[in-house]
């Protein structure tokens, strides 16, 4: 079973990769993505999976990748 902070139904997260930008978190119209901010530890998680209407707009201003459209394999 996947951890429900890394995909939805329509997308999927690689915390590896966030910069703490925070651009997902602020266009998501839904509310899906949220940011963990703790000390030296910054990335964005899927927080309401169950909110994504698949819009994509997240993957869209994502520019180094850590929002992908589809699910993890």
């Amino acid at each position: 079973m996947r951890n429900r902070n890394f995909q939805t139904k329509f997308i999927s997260a690689t915390g590896i990769r966030c910069k703490a930008c925070w651009k997902c978190v602020e266009t998501c119209p839904k509310d899906v993505i949220g940011k963990i901010s703790f000390l030296f530890h910054k990335h964005a998680i899927i927080k309401n999976p169950g909110n994504c209407v698949g819009c994509l707009r997240c993957v869209s201003v994502c520019k180094y990748g850590v929002i992908g459209k589809g699910r993890l394999s």
